[in-house]
């Protein structure tokens, strides 16, 4: 654009100059966007679709990288559309699928890798990412279920604690100065509520300022810590000790995880899988430790020629008689595809009663506990005033 022109005429200049901040902002933008696809979240949706229409293109009998070009060009996501060209980069590098799909853990879920590998042992992939797009809108449909359960509590208390900082700020220092001019002695509760609210009403700015500054920077330190603490293995000793020892949330994880195992039982044994193979993948699918560990000890009982549901009798805690009852009639009738089927059936729908069971358990205890706070607030008012109507009698 700039050529022909002299260098010497000032407009030249001005182009060239054009040109040049017109490239660098072109590229500052796809900069940005980039940064943004790399950065963005894969929506639940979006992989369903994904695995819906590769399991489509591979029963067509199109090839795995020939349907990956395809399904790179449909992603909406930019940040899935990336994932799946290098994919079919690795592939194309004669990498395994559920290999390149290690490459990405904050997409593809342990469970959803192992059980692609499972195809890779069967060749069954249709069927593998069939079931695999169906168990993850399943997940995502009781994850939105619990979400949108808890949502009208959780606005209640939002609710609540802004009226409860209306009364601090604009009701209690009135009530302050009335106890002050009768010169009484507070109770410990009543001194309590007028410390707070002297707190959030305090005339020296700095003061506040640096104690609520203080403040968020220990909720800071404290959810850093945590979200560092939650990816640790002793986080996760911790937090299925507390589950197992919880008999309301041991009973809801207890249903889900007999629900996935015995539902993927099935679909690794339709894929011609052996029973210890189906096994061990199960124990690296299953999120609970304590279910793995236990799959384990089945697997090595399994290896002797020993029964399965001789072992799982043993611990009724982890495996309740009827699934234990079922496995027998599998061992005895070798249709363990059906059973599993039917067990996997019963506890998916006692995981979905179980879990409107626990919101609607949730919505009175909030409603207690936020009664609470407002008796206690009632009662540290009320306490001098009664105390001081007793004196004057």
């Amino acid at each position: 654009m700039a050529q022909g022109l002299d260098i010497k005429d000032g407009a030249a200049w001005w182009v060239i100059l054009n040109e040049k901040s017109e490239y660098e902002w072109l590229w500052l933008l796809k900069s940005i966007d980039f940064w943004f696809a790399e950065h963005s979240s894969v929506w639940v949706k979006d992989k369903v679709v994904f695995f819906r229409l590769l399991a489509t293109m591979v029963w067509a009998w199109m090839s795995l990288d020939k349907s990956l070009d395809v399904l790179q060009d449909q992603a909406s996501s930019p940040k899935l559309k990336n994932i799946i060209k290098k994919i079919l980069s690795m592939i194309q590098d004669w990498i395994e699928f559920s290999t390149a799909m290690t490459r990405f853990p904050d997409v593809f879920a342990s469970s959803e890798v192992w059980l692609v590998k499972a195809w890779e042992k069967s060749w069954k992939l249709t069927v593998v990412l069939k079931n695999l797009a169906d168990q993850i809108e399943s997940s995502a449909q009781l994850t939105w279920k619990i979400k949108w359960a808890i949502m009208y509590p959780a606005m209640m208390v939002i609710v609540v604690l802004f009226a409860i900082v209306a009364i601090m700020i604009f009701v209690i220092p009135e009530i302050k100065k009335m106890f002050e001019s009768m010169w009484a002695q507070l109770p410990q509760m009543t001194t309590m509520l007028i410390n707070t609210s002297d707190y959030l009403t305090s005339k020296n700015k700095l003061i506040w300022l640096n104690n609520t500054l203080v403040l968020f920077m220990y909720i800071w330190l404290f959810v850093m810590w945590f979200i560092y603490f939650k990816k640790t293995k002793k986080w996760e000793k911790i937090y299925n000790l507390f589950m197992l020892r919880t008999p309301l949330f041991w009973s809801l994880i207890r249903k889900m995880v007999i629900a996935k195992f015995c539902r993927w039982l099935t679909i690794l044994i339709w894929s011609w899988m052996s029973l210890i193979n189906s096994l061990y993948l199960l124990s690296e699918m299953v999120w609970n430790e304590a279910y793995r560990l236990r799959i384990l000890r089945i697997i090595s009982d399994v290896k002797q020629w020993l029964d399965m549901s001789q072992n799982m009798k043993r611990d009724s805690l982890y495996f309740p008689p009827m699934l234990v009852s079922m496995i027998a009639v599998w061992e005895e009738t070798a249709q363990l595809e059906e059973v599993s089927k039917k067990v996997a059936e019963f506890y998916e729908e006692e995981v979905d009663t179980a879990v409107n069971s626990l919101m609607s358990l949730l919505e009175p205890i909030i409603i207690v506990v936020v009664w609470l706070v407002i008796w206690w607030i009632i009662v540290a008012v009320m306490l001098p005033i009664l105390s001081i109507s007793d004196i004057v009698k």
